[in-house]
C-alpha cells in the first residue's frame, strides 16, 4: 500500500515537471494543489512542490487582463486611428521606454510613420494618439543616446531628422486644420448675423455687432432677451404673493404667446 501510494505520489510530481516545462514562465506557480484545475484530484496535498510563489500567477492574471482591457479599447478606434495608435506605442515601448533603444529600430518606425497614407494627419488622430508628444520624448531620447554612445553611429542623427520632420508636418498640418475650421466658423457667424430676428448664438451675435461697428460693453456679448408679444388688450395686474413676495402673471388670450 506505502509502494502504491508512493508512485501515485511520483505521478503527480512527474506530471508537475512537465506542467512546469510547458507552461509560460508567468504561470511556474502550478503546484499539485493547482491540479483540480485541470480535473486531477491530488491524494497527498501536504507533499506539494511549488516552484514561484503564487504572487506570480496573480500578477500573470493581471497582466492578461490589462492586455485584454487594452485590446479592446484599441477596437474601439477607428481603422485609420488604430495604425497611427500603433506606431506610437510602438516608438514609446521600443524607443522611449526602452533599455538600450538602437538606432535602426528608430529608424524602421519613424520610416512607417511618414509612409502612412491610410488618412492624412488630424488633430483628433493627434489628441487621440499623443502622437506629437511622443515624437518629442523620441528626438530627445535620440539625443541622449547619441551623446552617450560609445561609437560614433550616424544613423542617430537620421533618426533626429526624420522625427523632427514629423512634427514639423504634423504641426503644420494642424495649423491648417485649425485655421479652416475658423473661417468655416467665421462665414457660419457672418451667415446667421445677416438673418433678421435674434441671433441664435452668442458667437453670432458678436459678429453683427461688429459688422455694425457696434461698442461692446461685454466680451462676448450677453444675448438680448427672447422676444416680447405685445398683447393688444389689457390683461388684469398681476397678483403678490403675501409670503414670498412673488409676482404671478395672468396669461392673455394671444395664442402667440407660449404659456
Amino acid at each position: 500500500f506505502i509502494g502504491h501510494h508512493y508512485s501515485i505520489h511520483m505521478i503527480f510530481y512527474r506530471l508537475q515537471r512537465l506542467l512546469f516545462l510547458l507552461l509560460p514562465t508567468g504561470l511556474h506557480s502550478f503546484s499539485t494543489n493547482n491540479l483540480h484545475c485541470i480535473g486531477i484530484r491530488s491524494h497527498r496535498p501536504a507533499l506539494h512542490h511549488s516552484f514561484i510563489p503564487s504572487s506570480s500567477f496573480h500578477h500573470y492574471h493581471r497582466l492578461s487582463l490589462h492586455c485584454f482591457s487594452s485590446a479592446s479599447a484599441t477596437t474601439t478606434m477607428s481603422a485609420s486611428t488604430q495604425s497611427y495608435a500603433t506606431l506610437s506605442k510602438s516608438l514609446m515601448d521600443d524607443i522611449v521606454d526602452a533599455t538600450e533603444p538602437t538606432s535602426e529600430r528608430a529608424i524602421d518606425i519613424l520610416s512607417a510613420l511618414s509612409k502612412e497614407q491610410q488618412q492624412p494627419i488630424t488633430i483628433e488622430i493627434l489628441e487621440s494618439t499623443k502622437l506629437g508628444k511622443v515624437l518629442v520624448k523620441v528626438v530627445k531620447t535620440c539625443k541622449r543616446h547619441k551623446r552617450t554612445s560609445s561609437t560614433t553611429d550616424n544613423q542617430w542623427d537620421e533618426a533626429i531628422a526624420t522625427a523632427e520632420k514629423l512634427l514639423v508636418e504634423y504641426k503644420a498640418a494642424a495649423d491648417l486644420e485649425a485655421k479652416a475650421a475658423s473661417k468655416k466658423k467665421v462665414k457660419s457667424n457672418v451667415a446667421a448675423a445677416q438673418k433678421p430676428g435674434l441671433p441664435s448664438s452668442t458667437s453670432a451675435y458678436k459678429t453683427r455687432l461688429v459688422t455694425q461697428k457696434k461698442e461692446m460693453y461685454k466680451d462676448p456679448p450677453a444675448l438680448p432677451p427672447a422676444h416680447i408679444t405685445i398683447e393688444s388688450k389689457l390683461v388684469k395686474e398681476p397678483k403678490r404673493n403675501k409670503t414670498t413676495g412673488e409676482l404671478t402673471f395672468v396669461a392673455g388670450k394671444n395664442k402667440d404667446i407660449a404659456k
